[in-house]
């Protein structure tokens, strides 16, 4: 009897261990499914951290060519607050004893005669 209670001890010791195994291969098998899903998920997130970095990066060259052309339209606006038009349109100068605008003479003087017959 000594042999045949031994002998069922290690038949019951071996059952043991095959439901250790299947357990621990069905664990391994939920944990391969789990390290899928996670890699699933990480390459997901890359996917949509690197298109989120091109957006943040191409709005903030957006911004950077708006604020330039912001710069150079204040610039403009500035010239032209300081640009006189009638200026621009009829000069205001001297020639000699005369102003002029357009280099039309204003004016006579008894001792000047004028140059041109035709007047």
């Amino acid at each position: 009897m000594c042999i045949e209670e031994e002998e069922w001890k290690l038949e019951a010791a071996i059952e043991e261990t095959e439901k250790q195994c299947a357990k621990v291969n069905a664990e391994m098998k939920e944990l391969e499914l789990k390290s899928c899903r996670f890699k699933e998920l990480e390459g997901r997130y890359w996917h949509e951290f690197n298109n989120f970095q091109f957006q943040l990066t191409s709005h903030q060259e957006e911004r950077a060519a708006i604020l330039a052309k912001i710069e150079v339209s204040q610039a403009h606006l500035e010239l032209l607050k300081r640009t006189n038009v009638l200026s621009d349109a009829f000069p205001i100068w001297h020639d000699g004893e005369f102003g002029t605008i357009n280099n039309f003479r204003l004016g006579r003087l008894a001792k000047i005669a004028v140059r041109n017959p035709g007047l």
